[in-house]
């Protein structure tokens, strides 16, 4: 994971599958919580396929950061998994937005403005 000013960003790549990042993502999201973090963001740009598993780890992951009294944004999804989310009615739940920065920007202030990008390990 990155950070941005105060927002852990993941960036997902590949599958989003029981066998892929699923597992991943909410182990990420956990770990953020339990340390303390409040504003959250999963960068989709770089799925290429999501499965049942896969949303259901987007879910949990969400959770895990509300349960704390954080905050959580989702941006990048193609075509098929914005598809997917208004579906399952995800769309209304999940706070959803097209782009990295605008995801960011949605924080408010303070959240994106560093103009740092350092990585964690």
């Amino acid at each position: 994971a990155s950070t941005q000013g105060e927002v852990p960003i993941l960036e997902l790549q590949g599958r989003l599958t029981g066998d892929g990042d699923a597992g991943r993502l909410v182990e990420s999201a956990e770990r953020h919580a339990a340390q303390g973090h409040k504003l959250y963001l999963f960068n989709l740009e770089g799925i290429t396929w999501v499965d049942s598993t896969g949303i259901a780890a987007l879910v949990s992951a969400f959770e895990s950061v509300r349960r704390v009294g954080g905050s959580v944004r989702f941006a990048g999804l193609n075509d098929r998994l914005q598809r997917i989310m208004e579906i399952t009615k995800l769309d209304r739940v999940l706070e959803i937005s097209a782009t990295r920065a605008e995801a960011l920007e949605s924080f408010g202030a303070g959240a994106g403005e560093a103009d740092e990008d350092r990585s964690e390990p």
